[in-house]
């Protein structure tokens, strides 16, 4: 009588329609080639398949520690300062039940292509008197319509299959051995080409499409009351041409069509004028812009499935084939060399497999499988 006793029940409350985390995306790996040094980051392909996103939170996972994030609680932002090397960025997305995923991509930076500059000076004179110094072409501009020069040499002395036509001119006076002048050699400003015309055309042939040219025009004349606009490409440059001896028109970073750049030469007042130029041609290399990184396959593969990724300290590897036998398991770095190994043998459909891997650096990662004739790469990353 009066006795007590005691017993636990477990209530189990069971979800029906249990929270799906949201898929974070990156977006696509990207290359960039300097002096270009920023690049947008986009995470707007992320949702949330039951629910909504409510946080982005960008970071740097690893590569050189210039790079700025403008808002790294943007879906997109910018991301500046970046100099040659390999950046991996990381986005992490939470819905509104705070559950959490991350995506990375890479940013490949790339040196700035070396450059070629080649240069060729071109004297207008009327056939006596000739500039032989310093590299200058001397062209015998005598004539009056489509007056074409002959192939120019650059100024090392070597041929160039660059030449040039003047459309029209009325002439090439001389402005006099002892006229001077500072803006190019004075010799180039003694023989002027001159015209009454309101346009005329300097074409110059046998570009390298793929080049960039600038130019510096010369005019001067020992006259008063004109000017000669210089127009490439809608763009005018205006010298006056009194007696000038200090002024030129300079153009830059002018690319050619079909191998050609026509120039316009307008004259305000009576004449235009046209002593001479000096072209500069810059061709870019596409050979110094390889990456020295070994290229690997990046086959994604239900076979393997790795996780997390990106993990921290160790990778779960889970491989589901029927393959039994000897295997080879290697993580390799972005530079194609192996920073981790195992040698082991396969005896299940799906083996499960630990790797440590605490004392890699962070950064991106190849995992790499070899089954007998076959191999599996995977991209993985490390965090910090």
């Amino acid at each position: 009588e009066g006795g007590t006793s005691y017993d636990d029940v477990e209530v189990q409350v069971y979800n029906p329609n249990p929270n799906t985390p949201p898929v974070s995306n990156a977006g696509s790996d990207q290359v960039l080639t300097l002096p270009t040094s920023s690049t947008t980051l986009n995470g707007t392909s992320s949702y949330d398949a039951d629910g909504t996103i409510i946080g982005y939170v960008w970071s740097q996972v690893s590569g050189p520690s210039t790079a700025s994030i403008a808002s790294d609680n943007q879906a997109i932002t910018s991301v500046s300062n970046l100099i040659e090397g390999t950046y991996v960025f990381n986005l992490s997305v939470m819905d509104d039940s705070t559950a959490f995923t991350n995506d990375v991509m890479e940013v490949k930076v790339m040196p700035k292509p070396p450059t070629t500059t080649s240069i060729v000076k071109v004297n207008l004179y009327a056939g006596s008197n000739p500039f032989n110094q310093d590299g200058w072409n001397n062209w015998n501009a005598s004539g009056e319509t489509n007056i074409t020069s002959p192939s120019f040499k650059y100024s090392d002395g070597s041929s160039s299959t660059i030449s040039s036509v003047l459309s029209y001119s009325q002439g090439l006076p001389d402005n006099g051995a002892n006229y001077g002048g500072t803006v190019c050699p004075p010799q180039v400003l003694r023989y002027t080409s001159y015209s009454t015309a309101a346009t005329r055309t300097l074409t110059i042939r046998g570009l390298n499409n793929s080049a960039k040219y600038g130019f510096e025009f010369y005019a001067s004349r020992a006259t008063t009351g004109n000017k000669t606009t210089f127009v490439i490409n809608g763009v005018g440059k205006i010298v006056n041409t009194d007696n000038n001896k200090t002024e030129s028109a300079v153009f830059t970073d002018i690319t050619p069509v079909n191998g050609q750049i026509t120039i316009s030469i307008n004259k305000t007042g009576t004449f235009s004028y046209i002593n001479g130029f000096v072209l500069t041609e810059t061709v870019t290399s596409t050979s110094g812009n390889r990456s020295a990184s070994t290229t690997l396959s990046t086959t994604s593969t239900k076979e393997v499935v790795s996780s997390p990724n990106p993990f921290r300290s160790s990778l779960q590897v889970t491989i589901n084939n029927s393959y039994n036998g000897k295997m080879q398991i290697s993580l390799i770095n972005n530079n194609g060399k192996i920073m981790k190994g195992l040698e082991l043998n396969k005896v299940t459909e799906s083996q499960l497999i630990q790797m440590g891997a605490e004392t890699l650096p962070p950064g991106i990662y190849y995992l790499q499988i070899k089954m007998g004739e076959k191999t599996i790469t995977e991209k993985i990353v490390k965090l910090n």
